[in-house]
């Protein structure tokens, strides 16, 4: 009977055994399965996911790439602006019409004389002392500006020691004639031209105003024409004697002389 009970209890314990052993298998299996889904689904979300976040040396790497790109692309652009802008400042040049000047014409050794109005329109001329080349300008040609008929005034400058004949004559418009005080050969007084020692009167403006004129006894000489024109001249004031006013040249075409009444001071 006790040996019965003893193998009843072994036989159990082997059964109790066997059962639980199956149980652990049972369980550990499930957990192996349950992780290997887990590492599955890790890898396919890396997998979907995986080039919006790349590691830290990755994404150096992009950076370094996207900003050595965008210079290059930032330079690009500039050229191509500096180029355009380059090419507009280029047509604007060549579509821009020259400023107005008077015309020239060079007499060598970097010197030049004024023959014309060329492309000036103002009114009122201020001859530079220099040309638009650079040359200084010496000499007023033999009828530069003859028989022009919008000229007001004229402003002559230092460097001017020579005049034409008719340089002036039969500018109907023509008011003023000055002369820079530094100027060695020439002057005017009251906007009448003179020689510098006021030996030669040159030009009388044909549209002065003024109705009386001051002749000193100084003066020996009239240049043609210099009185051409001059309506509103009604008297001559000499300060010399009839005698004086006898031995002065008169040269062609000074009719404003014989309409003008002349009074001597002696």
């Amino acid at each position: 009977m006790k040996k019965r009970v003893f193998w009843s209890l072994i036989i159990l314990a082997f059964v109790v055994a066997i059962i639980t052993t199956a149980v652990i298998s049972v369980a550990v299996t499930k957990r192996s399965l349950s992780n290997s889904n887990d590492v599955e689904n890790d890898t396919q979300v890396g997998t979907l996911e995986g080039p919006a976040h790349l590691s830290p040396s990755e994404t150096t790497e992009q950076t370094e790439i996207d900003s050595t790109e965008q210079p290059s692309e930032q330079t690009s652009s500039q050229e191509e602006t500096s180029e355009e802008t380059t090419e507009a400042e280029t047509t604007q040049e060549e579509t821009a019409e020259p400023a107005p000047s008077l015309e020239y014409e060079s007499l060598g050794n970097g010197t030049c004389a004024v023959v014309g109005i060329g492309t000036y329109t103002d009114s009122y001329i201020t001859i530079p002392e220099k040309s638009p080349e650079g040359h200084i300008v010496i000499a007023i040609a033999e009828k530069a500006f003859y028989g022009n008929s919008f000229i007001r005034a004229v402003e002559i400058p230092s460097t001017v020691s020579s005049i034409g004949d008719l340089a002036f004559a039969n500018c109907s418009a023509l008011v003023y004639l000055s002369v820079d005080d530094k100027n060695m050969m020439f002057k005017d007084i009251g906007g009448v031209l003179y020689n510098i020692d006021e030996s030669m009167l040159i030009c009388y403006p044909s549209a002065s105003s003024s109705a009386t004129l001051e002749i000193s006894s100084s003066v020996t000489k009239i240049c043609s024409m210099a009185f051409y024109g001059c309506e509103n001249l009604k008297q001559i004031n000499y300060s010399g004697s009839i005698e004086d006013w006898e031995k002065i040249e008169i040269q062609e075409k000074n009719y404003g002389l014989y309409t003008a009444a002349i009074s001597f001071a002696k």
